[in-house]
């Protein structure tokens, strides 16, 4: 059985993920946690719901489920730093969660049964993962406010690779213009 380990996830546009990087480089600039792993640029998002180990016919139906999902477009902001100590995550998020985001999120989660899946409920705290294996003591950083304008989601894939995980796109959900 072909399995992969999938999540939902926002994916951050171009301007989105350059304002990031400007405040995660601000970030390492003032830090003396060289114990950190750092997320590549290119691995930034933001998880709607991890799914985890899915074989191609539950994977298919996610698709099929998450493409009737109500995607009205929204924006939210990212404005405070955080850390999820037992992982050692520490992140960028909101201080505010925005209840379009929120009601995006639940959307998601509430399909995931129709494909046998016991969804994963956590409280969802929404936040990007900047680096990982964080052992010092943590303090808040200042950050600029970062809009998220939001108008897709995803179905990714995260793709372990001799250099480290990769994410990868496997379906963009978006708003069809209706006529």
């Amino acid at each position: 059985m072909n399995e992969k380990k999938i999540f939902f996830a926002l994916l951050p546009d171009e301007f989105t993920k350059s304002e990031l990087v400007k405040q995660i480089a601000h970030i390492r600039s003032f830090s003396s946690h060289t114990l950190l792993k750092w997320v590549p640029d290119e691995n930034l998002h933001l998880t709607l719901h991890f799914i985890g180990q899915a074989d191609s016919s539950k994977t298919q139906c996610l698709f099929l489920q998450a493409a009737n999902v109500n995607l009205e477009p929204f924006e939210f902001e990212l404005n405070c730093t955080g850390l999820f100590r037992k992982p050692g995550a520490f992140w960028i998020g909101t201080n505010t969660i925005s209840q379009n985001l929120l009601s995006l999120q639940r959307q998601i989660t509430a399909t995931i049964p129709n494909c046998g899946i016991t969804p994963k409920i956590e409280t969802f705290i929404p936040h990007v993962t900047i680096a990982r294996k964080f052992k010092n003591n943590y303090k808040d950083f200042t950050i600029k406010p970062v809009k998220w304008p939001v108008k897709d989601f995803y179905l990714m894939e995260s793709v372990t690779t001799k250099t480290g995980v990769r994410y990868e796109p496997l379906e963009k959900f978006e708003k069809l213009a209706t006529s």
